[in-house]
């Protein structure tokens, strides 16, 4: 993504720290924002172009979801078997699964290049 402004909503550390270990090694990373769901209100959130949420607290996907832009780009990182996920599904009926635990409504945005990430 050249000159991208990415945020990621997360309530995992360490998802956060390696999901932007794998940007800052491309040669043009996005600016990237990090937040957590006690933080997040879309409309505060600096100027993005992606919004990866990646793992939080149960109950909060939904929410989080619903109160974003229909026209942002989205990258939901949960685990498939969950409930939530399943409940997701259902109202997001273009939210599509992955092979992995990232799911995307937007599958041309992908969060790096280098197959590690």
């Amino acid at each position: 993504m050249r000159h991208a402004n990415v945020v990621i909503l997360t309530d995992d550390t360490e998802f956060a720290r390696l999901l932007t270990a794998c940007w800052q090694a491309e040669r043009q990373a996005p600016n990237i924002t990090v937040l957590n769901c006690d933080s997040w209100r879309e409309q505060d959130a600096p100027d993005h172009d992606l919004v990866v949420v990646g793992p939080v607290r149960e109950g909060k996907i939904t929410t989080v979801l619903r109160s974003l832009e229909p026209a942002t780009a989205v990258i939901l990182c949960v685990p498939a078997d969950s409930q939530e996920f399943g409940q997701l599904r259902t109202k997001y009926p273009r939210l599509a699964a992955g092979p992995n635990t990232c799911h995307s409504q937007y599958p041309s945005k992908s969060p790096g290049s280098q197959e590690s990430c």
